[in-house]
């Protein structure tokens, strides 16, 4: 009762559409990248502009677009192999989560076999879409920090100290969970107090 039209893809477009997704999430991916780097560099600039006693040389009020400049033009290479990997992760999992709703749509003719193995790949694939992107953000700090270090170099280093100070990492990043969470708490207390 009425008229309506099919359309269906060519295995070329279904690539194509793959092409442009990963693009996508690796352009957001980069923008992520480029922020956590300038952000550590401008931490690390503070931070040796303080080291040695005496030496009290000003920090710009730039250091955040100096990161960033220094980012996209000494370090980019490293920042997009990383983005890269995220990336991947990200289209797989997406990939998954598409197989699993089509899955979900057969109700009684879906295999729990087959949504059991959909479910497993699924939460390994954030597993490590959420360790890669952990090892990222400290191989960018590395990176800002070093200065001279490329993309492997500094997720090794990462890896040492990961091993070499894991306790104190986990504490710390503890800490700073209960310090945002209150935070948040906070100025949301505050902002409807003023708004009250």
């Amino acid at each position: 009762t009425g008229m309506h039209k099919k359309y269906e893809h060519t295995p070329q477009q279904w690539g194509l559409i793959m092409f442009f997704v990963f693009n996508a999430y690796w352009v957001l991916e980069m923008c992520t990248a480029v922020f956590q780097f300038s952000c550590a560099y401008a931490v690390a600039k503070y931070y040796r502009s303080y080291a040695l006693p005496g030496n009290y040389e000003a920090v710009d009020s730039f250091a955040i677009v100096e990161g960033t400049r220094i980012g996209v033009t000494k370090h980019l290479g490293s920042i997009s192999f990383g983005a890269a990997i995220i990336a991947v992760f990200q289209v797989t999992q997406r990939i998954m989560e598409y197989i699993e709703r089509k899955e979900a749509h057969l109700k009684e003719d879906s295999n729990p076999c087959i949504r059991g193995c959909l479910a497993c790949c699924l939460g390994a694939c954030r597993c490590m879409e959420n360790i890669m992107a952990f090892i990222n953000k400290n191989a960018y700090i590395d990176i800002a920090v070093t200065g001279d270090h490329n993309f492997c170099r500094a997720i090794r280093n990462v890896a040492h100290v990961i091993i070499d100070f894991g306790p104190a990492m986990a504490l710390l990043n503890g800490a700073t969970v209960i310090f945002q969470v209150v935070g948040m708490a906070a100025i949301t207390s505050i902002c409807g107090t003023m708004a009250f």
